[in-house]
């Protein structure tokens, strides 16, 4: 054989460089094909979530269930079941069991992805019996032990009554009489609670009566309509206490509001300070009162100052924040908030 020659070519080898050509093709469009129908599959999942308008916790919450769900199942079983509401929320069980359950934080979110997953429509707010919907998420607490349940019956007679399933089998829930708290949710206002005591027990099965007032814990919304009112402040052990100040409110909240002033109540505040020798402000030590005008009435609050702020043209911002406990005040702040075109919180 000459050194310098080229080898002759065979057909052999033309099929042999097709045969490899295919087989990388075939690889790469496997490969492609798997890594667009995880894409996909993600993009549906995140697509649900900003659809069903989850909240950052929630969401973060909801992407550690999918790395879960990633690890645990076969791409093509997890492209059948996110599109089924019945085998995701199976899949969505079987990860809280597994990872959160004991985790009362998570719980109280895992509440919330339930009821924005599984149903389309919600009352804004609970107020009565009523707004309780048949099926829907409840959280229970006694003490130190909390679970998680579904509602199965609602029961408007002399005495509100809820039958609720368990999720899981019935450890400390044992004893007629005991007290309990019920935590609900709803997307547009937030988590409302009920106490009541326990009527029934049978394994899974707990009836429950119900007794006050359905209580908002939290309430993301605030309405931007303008009100107005007086403020008045007060030092809690120096005779140091200001007239009543005209104002004008905008970013209503359940949280509290941002006031509105004409008057330098911080430098007032510093000037009347120093004639005591004080050098700084320190809000804690002031007692805050506002007259609110809503709707031709007049709503006595308490509160306090977080700071104040001067703006322009002359005008000062006060951050202030409603003392806690205020529950008929919450359930009348609510209402307006409602009716004045809400819209998120962002004071």
């Amino acid at each position: 054989m000459k050194i310098l020659e080229w080898p002759e070519f065979q057909i052999l080898h033309v099929w042999i460089l097709l045969i490899v050509l295919v087989v990388i093709f075939l690889i790469f469009s496997i490969i492609y094909y798997f890594k667009n129908l995880e894409q996909k599959i993600y993009l549906l999942f995140i697509t649900t979530a900003k659809q069903k308008n989850f909240k950052i916790g929630e969401l973060e919450l909801f992407k550690k269930f999918y790395d879960y769900y990633k690890k645990q199942y076969s791409i093509f079983k997890r492209n059948k079941e996110i599109k089924n509401p019945l085998l995701l929320k199976k899949r969505l069980f079987e990860w809280y069991f597994k990872t959160i359950k004991d985790d009362k934080e998570n719980t109280l979110l895992f509440l919330h992805i339930l009821r924005n997953l599984f149903f389309d429509h919600h009352t804004f707010g609970i107020t009565h019996i009523r707004d309780i919907e048949k099926n829907e998420p409840v959280m229970i607490l006694k003490e130190n032990f909390f679970t998680l349940g579904f509602v199965q019956d609602v029961n408007e007679g002399p005495i509100p009554k809820l039958q609720i399933l368990l999720f899981e089998k019935n450890v400390l829930l044992k004893s007629n009489n005991d007290e309990v708290e019920l935590i609900f949710f709803r997307p547009d206002s937030g988590d409302y609670k009920i106490k009541g005591n326990i009527h029934y027990i049978d394994k899974n099965i707990v009836e429950v009566f119900l007794k006050g007032d359905f209580e908002p814990l939290t309430f993301n919304l605030m309405t931007l309509k303008k009100v107005s009112g007086k403020i008045k402040i007060k030092h809690k052990t120096l005779d140091i206490e200001t007239d009543d100040i005209d104002f004008i409110s905008e970013k209503l909240s359940l949280k509290g509001m941002k006031i509105y002033t004409l008057i330098d109540l911080k430098g007032l505040l510093k000037q009347l300070l120093k004639e005591k020798n004080i050098p700084n402000i320190i809000w804690e030590d002031f007692e805050v009162k506002v007259q609110l005008q809503l709707e031709d009435q007049t709503f006595h609050l308490n509160g306090k100052i977080k700071d104040i702020y001067k703006m322009e043209k002359h005008r000062y911002l006060i951050l202030f924040e409603y003392k806690e406990n205020q529950n008929n005040l919450k359930k009348i702040l609510m209402y307006f908030i409602k009716n004045n075109f809400p819209i998120p919180e962002m004071l």
